[in-house]
């Protein structure tokens, strides 16, 4: 199993795996032609994909002057960040199955 096999399946996108293991592998910012042809992430995705990954802590974005760019968040942020989102999905994971079996009369 690859990381971006690993990332999925904790609950990222293909997508999202794709990229963040294109970020993590960098040695710094990069625009979205540059994460695009490198991650092979569709460039029309890249900025939906980015901004996705930011609102989970795993990457930042800049555009001060120029093309807006995007690097990973620190290693151990980005394991926290992680660990956060899978719990998250866990979570959600069992209150569905709890409430699946509620209403199958599971528990009575």
């Amino acid at each position: 199993m690859n990381a971006a096999d690993t990332l999925r399946s904790v609950g990222l996108t293909r997508y999202q795996a794709m990229l963040l293991v294109c970020l993590v592998e960098r040695d710094g910012p990069a625009t979205s032609a540059t994460l695009a042809a490198e991650s092979g992430v569709p460039r029309t995705s890249v900025y939906t994909v980015a901004d996705s990954l930011g609102d989970m802590g795993l990457c930042s974005q800049a555009a001060l002057t120029g093309p807006a760019q995007w690097w990973a968040a620190e290693w151990p942020t980005t394991c926290r960040q992680l660990r956060k989102h899978l719990e998250a999905n866990l979570a959600e994971q069992v209150q569905a199955v709890a409430e699946l079996a509620y209403t199958c009369g599971g528990f009575r």
